[in-house]
């Protein structure tokens, strides 16, 4: 399909990124990147938080919580190898030098 043929399947609405009193970081998007399959998106916030989301329908996975000290500000799903593909595995590098290796 050419450039004008795009869809949007799903909008997504605003959303807060942390409704926990206890939350010591700023709210916000660092990154966001599709999985390969193009079955849903991760998105990494400044909350140290990934979020997952349906592609098709836009609604919430799941929410990982990592040994992350900062803002997610890189997510990279694994590509290439089929079992690490099919697995889910998503790599997410935060602003404290940390990576983290998760399987979705």
């Amino acid at each position: 399909p050419g450039v004008g043929d795009a869809r949007i399947r799903a909008k997504v609405g605003t959303c807060k990124i942390s409704e926990d009193s206890s939350f010591l970081g700023k709210p916000g998007v660092g990154v966001c990147r599709f999985r390969p399959d193009g079955s849903c998106f991760a998105v990494g916030g400044w909350d140290r938080r990934i979020r997952i989301y349906s592609r098709t329908t836009a609604k919430l996975l799941g929410i990982l919580r990592g040994p992350n000290e900062d803002s997610i500000t890189t997510l990279d799903w694994a590509v290439g190898d089929d079992d690490l593909m099919h697995a889910g595995v998503l790599a997410a590098g935060s602003s404290d030098g940390k990576i983290t290796l998760w399987r979705t």
